[in-house]
């Protein structure tokens, strides 16, 4: 009877020595990636809508507005906007 490497005393036939793989001592590295590219600048887009195209003063947006453009009356455009959330 012999003790093996695990503390099992085993007879002959079952003796086996400790494999060499389970006594290196390995050292994890950093696996981290590096920046894959710089952060981006942010990029506004403006949109026009019926309110900021509309030719009404004070109603239009510089490069919305589009003389003679008056789909709905003034009222009704202040209707819509009130009613409309945001």
């Amino acid at each position: 009877m012999k003790k093996r490497w695990d503390g099992l005393v085993v007879c002959k036939e079952d003796f086996e020595i400790r494999h060499p793989q389970l006594s290196l001592k390995v050292h994890g590295d950093k696996q981290t990636v590096p920046m894959p590219r710089p952060e981006g600048t942010d990029v506004f887009l403006s949109y026009c809508d019926i309110w900021t195209s509309s030719a009404y003063a004070d109603s239009g947006t510089a490069d919305c507005m589009r003389a003679d453009y008056a789909p709905l009356t003034y009222q009704r455009l202040l209707d819509l906007k009130s009613t409309n959330v945001g």
